[in-house]
This record gives C-alpha cells, sequence and structure tokens, in this order.
C-alpha cells in the first residue's frame, strides 16, 4: 500500500518475506496459526511497487470496514476527525468510539475496538522527517492511542530506509488485520506481526521492539 504505486500484482509472494516468516517460527501453536495466517496475507495482498515517486493526493475521505463488515471506520479530513461505527440493521449506526485526527491509510480490527493508523506519507517518507523517532504506526483502542511504533524500533534505524527517486522507503507497510486481531507489516527489513488491541510485535518471536 502506497502513493508510489499502483497494485499491479496480489498475487506475488516477495522471496525475502515468505522466507523470513518460515526462518523465524518455532512449533507452539500460537505460531503455527501465525505462520499460517502471514503466508495467506501475503498471498492475497503483497503488491508489486512502482520505482516512480508520485506526489500524495490531497486529503480525502477515507473509509475502512471491519472483516466482516459489522463495524466500519471512516476518517474525514473536513473535520479532522475518525469515526468508528456499528452497522445495525436500518438507516441509523450506532457511534461506538471518536478520535480526533485524519488518517489516510487505516484498517480496523473485526471487533471494531482497534485500529491501526499508517503514518499519512504512506510507505515514502519525506527525507526531512524520517528520522528515528518518527512514528510509522499508531495503535487506536475506542479512541485512545496505545502505542506508536517508530522508525528506530521497526527499522532499528533511518539507516536502514531505502532510498527512491526523491522519498526513503519503508517498506509495503501494514497489510490489515485478521479476525482474531493480528496486524500484519512488511517492511524493508522483514515481516512483523503485530497484537492490534496492544501493539505488542508477536512476530518474530525474537524480535527487538518487544524482546521475550
Amino acid at each position: 500500500m502506497g502513493y508510489a504505486t499502483m497494485i499491479e500484482n496480489r498475487s506475488a509472494i516477495q522471496p525475502s518475506s515468505r522466507d523470513a516468516v518460515q526462518l523465524h517460527l518455532s512449533v507452539t501453536p500460537l505460531l503455527q496459526h501465525l505462520r499460517f495466517v502471514a503466508l495467506l496475507f501475503l498471498a492475497i495482498f503483497v503488491v508489486t511497487k512502482s520505482p516512480a515517486d508520485t506526489p500524495l493526493p490531497p486529503p480525502e475521505f477515507a473509509t475502512q470496514a471491519s472483516i466482516d463488515f459489522r463495524f466500519v471506520a471512516e476518517s474525514d479530513p473536513k473535520t479532522n476527525e475518525t469515526i468508528v461505527y456499528r452497522q445495525n440493521r436500518g438507516p441509523d449506526r450506532e457511534v461506538l468510539w471518536k478520535f480526533p485526527r485524519w488518517f489516510r491509510a487505516f484498517r480496523l480490527s473485526n471487533e471494531g475496538d482497534a485500529l491501526i493508523a499508517e503514518t499519512d506519507y504512506l510507505n515514502l517518507l519525506p527525507s526531512s522527517i524520517a528520522n528515528d523517532s518518527y512514528p510509522l504506526l499508531t495503535f487506536i483502542v475506542r479512541g485512545k492511542v496505545i502505542r506508536e511504533i517508530t522508525i528506530k524500533q521497526l527499522l532499528g534505524s533511518r539507516s536502514n530506509l531505502q532510498p527512491t527517486a526523491s522519498h526513503l522507503l519503508w517498506g509495503r507497510g501494514l497489510y490489515g488485520i485478521d479476525r482474531n486481531g493480528f496486524a500484519f507489516v512488511d517492511t524493508v527489513v522483514g515481516f512483523f506481526i503485530f497484537d492490534a488491541r496492544t501493539g505488542k510485535c508477536v512476530f518474530p518471536p525474537n524480535n527487538d521492539i518487544d524482546p521475550l
């Protein structure tokens, strides 16, 4: 996902991400489940990036539904607000929670309680803002920020960003959140899985973000 590209191929699997998944998995039931879901997400959602940098589109109304469509999040740049609704039958919708900020790209958990937003620059960062403390992912639960994951936490260092024609690439970014609340993120240094409700990194099992 990113403004530098059009989606060209949803079936290709990036070898580095696939190999990282296979290399770090243990035999515990949880990790076996994460392996299956991670490979499924890679098979469905990995996209091919264009080498050309293109300008960001202007801020626009964004919406994202949960997997089963029971909940929907709407983010409006005019009000600078994101609202999560329960999709009741009939014309009326129930507001679950609000957050006072517009997001360009985000994903909503299947229970509607957790939302993860990417940086508004998506997968390509201007060099002027790309420092170690810059947040790439923001975890929000029922209207409260519970964690931000920075460049240093996710990539180890700003130096791991990959230069493009005019920006710095941090990865393909956030693919989505599965039915169990696991969020899948692809970066230039590897593939990660987070718990959407806590912001904790659960894969690879031995990682520097949340070491055991």
